[in-house]
């Protein structure tokens, strides 16, 4: 009954349209059907699916207009209630969340989105989240979820207080001390010194794991690899005993998932990373990257950040027009960085 009112819906949609949208759309759809077609996939428009096993859905959607992302978000919840049951019942136990973004609202002060998605937290609860720093600890004042069908980016004053909230579930979160929160980290309850010691090697975990994905390079033989295999190839061959070579680029992003990509994208292309943190550029980063990174003749390293100025259609952060310092290297696609987060 489901994906006969999802196809009524969409069909209702495209009929709405120009012709000339609808032959462009069915240009589009049926050139990309022949591009995944290639490579081994079956696609098939989800409304006309019949067994989800055998297809991969797709789910038309403006970008622009967001249209279809009700259907895309349907899709999703449909195909995960289908086949990861077995994954999605384990909501019990100590709170943990993801962070999604820090914000400061007006008569809030800084507050953090959350999806909640195991345990419960309630108005008074010790909380432990991460900072470029390392964990720390605060105490829930306020949880606030959007009224009626709001959405929780775009709730203005729609809010409404709760005292105790549970997995899973998106809510924002009113408490002291939030500028250093870090988005893309995790949350987790600390009232107790057990779930205080277990939030905490938690975190340092979490940024351990992160840390050993960067690449680094060999002293010896100058080759570049991630942190965790450096170890291994230290241990045998020429290279046996070599150490880290302190060269490379710093970067920066705004969020964990932006500092992530931004790795993966260097480690692809060899280009060792000295530094990796999240948050803003300041003065202390432009001086590590000028003034230690080795020769002139080896060109300055870089130094990135998520947030860029008008050409990617973001604003510029004060103090800073252009965050990204170019070296000797070359990066393709350096300056739209939003769509790796």
């Amino acid at each position: 009954m489901r994906t006969v009112l999802w196809s009524l819906v969409l069909s209702d949609s495209f009929k709405e349209q120009r012709e000339d949208v609808q032959s462009l759309f069915e240009d589009r759809y049926w050139k990309m059907l022949g591009q995944f077609s290639e490579h081994g996939f079956n696609i098939e428009r989800y409304d006309q699916i019949r067994d989800f096993r055998q297809n991969v859905a797709f789910v038309p959607m403006s970008a622009k207009d967001g249209e279809g992302l009700q259907d895309l978000l349907a899709v999703t919840v449909g195909l995960a209630e289908r086949f990861l049951e077995d994954r999605l019942t384990d909501t019990l136990g100590a709170a943990e969340g993801t962070v999604l973004e820090m914000r400061e609202e007006i008569g809030m002060g800084k507050t953090i989105d959350v999806i909640l998605y195991r345990g419960d937290l309630k108005v008074g609860d010790t909380i432990m989240l991460a900072a470029n720093d390392g964990p720390f600890s605060t105490h829930i004042k306020g949880l606030k979820r959007p009224k009626g069908m709001a959405e929780m980016r775009d709730a203005g004053k729609r809010w409404v207080n709760f005292d105790h909230v549970e997995a899973a579930c998106g809510v924002k979160i009113v408490a002291p001390n939030l500028e250093n929160t870090i988005a893309g980290t995790t949350l987790y309850r600390a009232n107790t010194p057990e779930e205080r010691t277990n939030a905490e090697a938690s975190i340092r975990k979490e940024w351990r794991a992160i840390f050993d994905t960067m690449p680094i390079m060999c002293s010896k033989c100058s080759e570049v690899f991630p942190r965790v295999q450096f170890k291994d190839h230290t241990k045998k061959g020429s290279c046996r005993g070599a150490e880290e070579e302190r060269k490379g680029v710093v970067i920066k992003a705004d969020t964990v998932g932006a500092l992530e990509a931004l790795g993966f994208e260097l480690a692809k292309l060899k280009i060792p990373v000295r530094q990796a943190t999240v948050g803003p550029v300041n003065k202390r980063d432009i001086s590590d990257g000028t003034f230690r990174s080795g020769s002139t003749q080896q060109g300055h390293p870089w130094i990135f950040s998520q947030r860029q100025h008008g050409s990617c259609g973001t604003t510029p952060r004060r103090g800073f027009r252009n965050q990204i310092f170019h070296g000797q290297h070359h990066l393709p696609r350096a300056r739209c960085l939003r769509s790796m987060a």
